[in-house]
């Protein structure tokens, strides 16, 4: 379990800081990607600046079906809570 206090004040991190926090306190399964993704959409993925890439790694681990599948994303927010 991460200090999430120590990412998670409220406040958005600068890039560079976010990468820094990430290699401190991240899993490293493997390695870091250099940018900040925050969204994807099938096989897109955009950083926090905008910039879309084409997500080579989404056949890894939980995104294999791609990012925010049409219908796979109801079933996880329509869930059963236990």
């Amino acid at each position: 379990m991460w200090p999430v206090d120590e990412v998670d004040d409220g406040e958005e991190l600068p890039v560079p800081d976010f990468i820094a926090t990430e290699v401190r306190i991240g899993a490293h399964h493997y390695e870091p990607l250099g940018v900040i993704l925050s969204r994807g959409e099938g096989v897109w993925a955009w950083d926090s600046q905008g910039k879309r890439y084409l997500d080579c790694l989404s056949a890894y681990s939980a995104v294999n079906q791609g990012h925010c599948h049409p219908k796979s994303w109801p079933l996880w927010w329509n869930r059963p809570a236990s």
